[in-house]
């Protein structure tokens, strides 16, 4: 047996234009169906309501809090708990890793409410997918819509706020809930409890969702 490596393929021109070709086909093929036309509309839609006028967010005491706590994660001082506001004293802090990114780009509060509203926009196709997976195209698309559309999702979406990330947890969540509910696969507990700690460090709101969590799994063990 030789013990040479074995030589790295370089490909050759015609077949980097081959490989060029097949993918333009795919996204073509990709595009012609409506119901992606319709995601990437809706998504183009959130990204724009959320990301014009940033000079305009909200920005308090709370907000400076979180973003100092950021900074001071950029320094690795790392906390155990977020930053004491008023409005959420002493919140979780797993926030406050995210947007310790930005922060130390730049500290400009307008970077941190870009990669909020990229997170909320996120979560907004993630949405449309669930719901087209499970309930039809129709209901996709009014779902997303609204949740792109909202005010009160537009405001919270441009907010620096210590649950910047609770968008994606609970449309994770969801898929988790809808795979043990309806596709009858009970390995997805794995990814709800998942879910659920990782919004323990997130939001007040994580009591709520694990209420709600428990009842399901009751009531799913009795179905089962």
């Amino acid at each position: 047996m030789n013990g040479s490596m074995p030589a790295l393929h370089v490909p050759e021109p015609r077949e980097i234009v081959q490989m060029g070709g097949h993918l333009v086909e795919r996204l073509r093929r990709y595009w012609r169906q409506p119901e992606h036309q319709m995601l990437w509309i809706i998504i183009a839609l959130a990204a724009v309501l959320r990301l014009v006028a940033l000079d305009l967010i909200e920005f308090r005491p709370e907000q400076v809090a979180q973003l100092v706590e950021a900074e001071r994660i950029g320094r690795l001082q790392l906390p155990v708990l977020g930053p004491h506001t008023l409005a959420a004293p002493d919140t979780p802090s797993l926030s406050s890793y995210l947007l310790a990114l930005p922060v130390q780009v730049q500290r400009d509060p307008r970077v941190a409410a870009v990669l909020i509203s990229l997170i909320h926009t996120i979560s907004i196709g993630w949405c449309f997918t669930l719901a087209r997976r499970y309930y039809g195209v129709r209901v996709a698309v009014i779902a997303a819509t609204l949740y792109a559309i909202t005010p009160w999702a537009v405001i919270f979406s441009r907010r620096i706020t210590g649950d910047a990330l609770l968008p994606l947890l609970n449309i994770w969540l969801l898929q988790n809930l809808a795979v043990v509910l309806i596709d009858r696969r009970p390995q997805a507990w794995v990814g709800i409890g998942l879910a659920l700690a990782l919004m323990s460090y997130t939001s007040a709101a994580f009591y709520a969702l694990a209420a709600v969590s428990l009842v399901l799994a009751i009531l799913y063990r009795r179905r089962a």
